[in-house]
């Protein structure tokens, strides 16, 4: 699988773990008295370290990505260079 497909999957990995954090917690929420309260101490918790990580994973992938852009123009530089 290419580093942009990995990237592209990641991005839809995310929406989906969210979403499904998202309407697990206003579930959870619903039941309770206090809906504001019960939803934050639900939906924080599971939200901030969910969002860190595909940050890191796709700051990750970029990374890759980029050094393989140069990778690939330098071998295109050199193949140029010895024509």
């Amino acid at each position: 699988m290419t580093l942009r497909m990995q990237k592209i999957l990641t991005m839809i990995v995310m929406d989906v773990v969210l979403l499904t954090e998202l309407c697990w917690s206003i579930w959870r929420a619903s039941t309770a008295e206090d809906f504001s309260h019960s939803f934050l101490t639900l939906y924080v918790p599971m939200f901030l370290p969910t969002v860190t990580l595909f940050i890191w994973r796709l700051r990750h992938l970029n990374k890759r990505i980029a050094s393989e852009e140069t990778a690939l123009q330098a071998d295109a530089a050199g193949a140029e260079a010895r024509a």
